[in-house]
Parts: C-alpha cells; sequence; structure tokens
C-alpha cells in the first residue's frame, strides 16, 4: 500500500512539474510593462512653462527610462494607448529579426518585443516610423490591435501615445487596414513631398473606416503592424495615425 501511495504522489509531482515548464514556455512575459511602467496617476505630468498648453491630455504614466538604458541601450521609447493594454518600451535592433523572440532585456522571449523598423530614425524624425509587435493569443504585444476593426473601439482609443526621457508625441489614428507584408503600406522612404502625399492618399483610401484626420506631405506618420489572427502567413493588419502634438517635459 505504501509503495502505490509512493508511486502516486511521485506522478502527482511529475505532472506539476510538467505544469509549471510548460507556462514558462508559453505563458505571457511582462516585456518590461510590470518592472518600469509607474501605476495610474491622478496628477499630470509636469509640463514645460515655455510653450503653449497641450491640446490633448498628458499620459498619466511615467517611465523609469533611466533604468530601462542601462539595461538596454536599444529602448527607444515607450509606446502607451490610453485604456488599453497596449503600453510597452520600444525597442531598435539593427534588423528586424531580432526582438521577435527577445525582450527588452534582450533575452530569449517567445512573445518577443514592440520593436522599431530599422531603417526609421529612433528619434521618429522620419516622415514615416513603423512598430512591429505578435499578435497574440495572451493579447499581449499587438495582441488588440484587431480591435481596431471596431469603429466603436478605434473611436474610444484613437489616439497613441509616444514616450520619450524629454518629451512625449500624441498621434491620431487616419487608417486601418490589411496588407501584405511586402506591400506597399512599409514604405519609409519618399523620393519627394509629392510621393509622400500620394502615399497618404493611397493609405486613406485603404482604410476600412472613413476617418477624419487629413495628413499632409509635411507630416510624420506613425504605424503599428502585426500580424493577422486568420489567412495567409504574410497578411498584416496596420493602424496609422499622424503626429498631432509634441510635448516637452
Amino acid at each position: 500500500m505504501k509503495r502505490i501511495w509512493m508511486i502516486r504522489l511521485g506522478i502527482v509531482l511529475i505532472l506539476l512539474a510538467c505544469i509549471l515548464l510548460l507556462y514558462s514556455l508559453f505563458g505571457p512575459g511582462n516585456n518590461g510593462k510590470e518592472e518600469f511602467q509607474t501605476s495610474l496617476q491622478e496628477e499630470e505630468l509636469p509640463i514645460s512653462a515655455d510653450g503653449e498648453q497641450p491640446l490633448y491630455p498628458a499620459p498619466s504614466v511615467t517611465i523609469d527610462f533611466d533604468g530601462l538604458l542601462a539595461i538596454n541601450d536599444e529602448t527607444t521609447s515607450w509606446i502607451w494607448i490610453p485604456d488599453s493594454p497596449i503600453t510597452y518600451p520600444v525597442m531598435q535592433g539593427l534588423d528586424n529579426q531580432k526582438y521577435l523572440t527577445r525582450s527588452y532585456k534582450g533575452t530569449y522571449d517567445r512573445n518577443g518585443s514592440v520593436f522599431m523598423d530599422y531603417r526609421c530614425q529612433p528619434d521618429y524624425s522620419s516622415s514615416h516610423t513603423i512598430l512591429f509587435g505578435h499578435n497574440m493569443l495572451t493579447e499581449d504585444i499587438f495582441g488588440t490591435l484587431e480591435r481596431y476593426k471596431d469603429l466603436e473601439y478605434l473611436n474610444r482609443h484613437s489616439l497613441i501615445y509616444i514616450l520619450k526621457p524629454e518629451e512625449y508625441q500624441v498621434y491620431e489614428v487616419f487608417s486601418i487596414h490589411g496588407t501584405d507584408a511586402t506591400g506597399e503600406t512599409y514604405r519609409v522612404n519618399f523620393e519627394t513631398p509629392d510621393h509622400f502625399r500620394q502615399y497618404l492618399e493611397e493609405m486613406k483610401e485603404l482604410s476600412i473606416h472613413p476617418l477624419g484626420p487629413d495628413p499632409e506631405s509635411k507630416d510624420q506618420i506613425l504605424t503599428l503592424s502585426t500580424c493577422t489572427s486568420h489567412g495567409n502567413k504574410n497578411d498584416r493588419f496596420v493602424v496609422q495615425a499622424v503626429l498631432q502634438e509634441t510635448v516637452k517635459l
């Protein structure tokens, strides 16, 4: 009887060990959220008195950029979409492969990170900046991006914040659409302002919903890109937004 009890106990312990192993491999990672994002605050971030009053609400999160940069100097910024799970450090490697399977610490993480296209300027000074992230079933990273197909959700999440050590930027969504991984959507270099204007018009026409903002050739835009939950492996879904305001801190 004692031997049977010991065998049963051994089986239970083995099952528990397997569950813990599976969770460590496939469970959600924090990708920097828990360690460096403070809890929501009632007070707003301090704003420089030199400029005009901000047009949009100040972000209600503060980020320890010194801590992030000490861990990984490939951190460019922090993306935050109010009232959504999207709040992550943004990384940039020498190619678009590194952070597909690495955390903000540079260590292996199957969830990967939110990362900037290596062709873009890390300070977001490019006419077109692209951020990539996996479409996770756990809703981590860009797992909620396809919710923008719903017009009500889009209207409640039309502002995208990019936080930096000395300023933050506010973008407003102007186009959401499906595209191919090698499609024109991912173009970042434009020979003339007219070429960029034509590109912006094409992106507006592709949008699933007609949206208010009309970017011009002098503007800067941001694209959030993820794979789709259904369809071909080369199918992508993008949310594009135009810069509305830059606020110095």
